[in-house]
């Protein structure tokens, strides 16, 4: 999502409260909602803009549209514990609809959760331009999403926002979470896929 009233770059990396920010930062960027198969338009949507291709823009992607004037914006990304992240990313509720729809519940896989994570980038990844990282000028913690983000917003010198909308919740149970959070398996493979992550938003290892 990008702003070039405000000059900010949102990078919205997957299961970090992404959506729940872009409601809130959408009245003032270039971008707007898209509602396209399965999506309502508040729990699950798309983002698109003149600049803007995808909900999950790369900052890359933003580079090849912007050259140079890239360095005028300033860069925001929610950081999360990449644990917690890609148990949330594995319980997403559009992966489970299909169980949904016959009435079953999500249930852990290692197999499954594995192959899951092939399709979730690194937020290192996602800030990379030609192998070099970008470090944001913003990072949000999904810990303390709110509060960062009511100082992000008075840092932007933006319009107060109101409540921050929790969405897109997990469809798993807290018991279900906890237990693939507990796994030893899980925590060797998400610490060894996302180091680069481990290492630049300084989340202590599992």
């Amino acid at each position: 999502m990008i702003s070039t009233a405000h000059r900010f770059i949102f990078i919205h990396a997957p299961k970090t409260g992404g959506n729940s920010i872009q409601l809130v930062l959408e009245p003032f960027s270039d971008d707007r909602r898209t509602v396209g198969a399965g999506q309502d338009g508040r729990q699950r949507f798309g983002i698109e803009g003149p600049i803007t291709r995808r909900k999950h823009a790369k900052l890359a992607d933003y580079g090849a549209s912007l050259g140079a004037a890239l360095e005028s914006f300033q860069v925001i990304v929610v950081a999360r514990d990449p644990l917690t992240r890609a148990v949330s990313f594995f319980y997403s509720p559009h992966r489970w609809a299909r169980e949904a729809e016959l009435g079953q519940r999500p249930a852990f896989q290692r197999a499954r959760f594995e192959q899951e994570l092939k399709r979730l980038r690194s937020i290192t990844a996602m800030l990379t331009i030609d192998g070099e990282v970008r470090r944001p000028d913003h990072i949000l913690r999904f810990e303390s999403l709110a509060a960062d983000l009511a100082m992000l917003t008075r840092t932007l010198r933006l319009p107060p926002t109101g409540p921050l909308p929790h969405v897109n919740a997990s469809a798993a149970t807290r018991a279900l979470r906890d237990e693939a959070l507990a796994d030893p398996w899980v925590r060797g493979l998400v610490t060894d896929r996302y180091a680069d992550d481990y290492a630049l938003l300084g989340y202590p290892k599992p």
